[in-house]
């Protein structure tokens, strides 16, 4: 049985210049010279050569090599191919072009208002949000300790340096960086189950998080609210106030209690 070669890929070039164009095509007896778009301004105004490289049985073996040949010159200025697969390669100019035509003909992107986008931005959100929440991704895939670990991470802290030095770092990480320590360790120094690291040790020093996820059980949730205790007390003198006018404000309130 005689095998049909009826495919084949080719290499199209411009005599006098650099560039080249890698293609595939099924011959049907007519002469072929690529089917170039955005380029197609090069095949008008300069003559050029088509070169078949290999025959091919199979289309799909013929386009494998094809996208073999564009990915090796795929970063090379010269190579006129603009697509391969699922992959383009789409220059600056080019961008800026369909932006500015779309932003004229309000499509896409720019043809939302301000509030329309708002409000679609809210509903991905709570979409986003909903998914991981039901495939137990991010915070909602994490345990009730890792959370407060988490959280604890944004926290501003003191490192205690050997001499007792006290060290002000705004985050976990900033300490971690700086001296080279081992994050999870540090924090197991802040969470009071070890003593130090690298004979230093840590206090938080920050505030506490407001939020706290929904399944958090109540010893850690008494926890939780401990640590929010100090930071709820400020550091402000408050309002005098007089202790008769604490007196008729008792009796206000007395007064007023429905019966």
């Amino acid at each position: 049985m005689a095998l049909n070669f009826k495919h084949y890929t080719y290499k199209i070039t411009f005599p006098g210049m650099p560039w080249f164009y890698w293609g595939v095509h099924t011959d049907n007896g007519k002469p072929y010279f690529g089917s170039p778009y955005t380029y197609k301004w090069i095949w008008d105004f300069y003559d050029c050569e088509i070169q078949i490289l290999e025959w091919f049985e199979n289309r799909e073996e013929a386009e494998k090599i094809e996208s073999r040949l564009i990915r090796c010159t795929w970063n090379d200025f010269n190579c006129l191919n603009r697509h391969c697969g699922s992959s383009f390669k789409i220059d600056a100019a080019v961008c800026k072009r369909g932006g500015i035509s779309a932003k004229g003909k309000k499509k896409g992107f720019h043809g939302r208002t301000a509030e329309e986008m708002t409000l679609h931005g809210r509903i991905g959100g709570a979409i986003s949000g909903r998914n991981n929440f039901e495939n137990k991704k991010g915070i909602f895939g994490m345990s009730d300790e890792r959370f407060l670990e988490v959280c604890r991470m944004g926290k501003a802290i003191y490192l205690i340096h050997p001499s007792g030095e006290e060290e002000f770092f705004p985050t976990i990480t900033a300490a971690v960086k700086k001296y080279g320590l081992n994050p999870s360790r540090l924090s197991g120094v802040l969470n009071g189950k070890a003593n130090h690291h690298k004979k230093f040790k840590a206090r938080f020093a920050g505030k506490s998080p407001k939020r706290r996820p929904a399944s958090m059980n109540p010893e850690l949730h008494h926890k939780f609210n401990a640590e929010r205790t100090g930071d709820r007390e400020s550091s402000k003198p408050g309002p005098i106030v007089p202790e008769e006018q604490k007196q008729v404000n008792k009796v206000t309130l007395k007064q007023s209690k429905p019966r």
